[in-house]
């Protein structure tokens, strides 16, 4: 029964991962798309750092999380600062879902990143 669970767990996890091997590594919108509205998220390919440019609010605050649900960043809101850079060197190679919330509305966006 045991035995069981555990391929169970791990088919659910490869099926979780299949997507990100098949395409580059990008972040990928989990959120409904707004064609007037953007939030981009993206790892520059050059700094290294966590990039977000949220032309939707200019107040508003970013969370990151690995796929344990763990917190491993947490910026709070800061007003008129659409674009803001955010050094994730500390954080290891894997996949994180990063949290744009603003401070003004309750909209949300998550976004999925993987770290090489």
């Amino acid at each position: 029964m045991k035995g069981n669970r555990v391929i169970f767990h791990v088919v659910c996890i490869a099926m979780m991962l299949l997507p990100l091997f098949l395409n580059e590594a990008r972040a990928e919108a989990l959120a409904t798309p707004d064609e007037n509205k953007t939030v981009e998220v993206f790892v520059d390919p050059y700094s290294g750092e966590l990039v977000v440019n949220n032309s939707v609010s200019d107040n508003y605050a970013v969370r990151v999380f690995d796929l344990t649900g763990k917190e491993v960043l947490k910026a709070p809101s800061i007003p008129e600062t659409p674009i803001r850079r955010f050094d994730i060197s500390a954080l290891r190679k894997g996949i994180y879902l990063v949290n744009v919330q603003s401070a003004t509305s309750q909209q949300a966006v998550t976004v999925k990143i993987m770290l090489k």
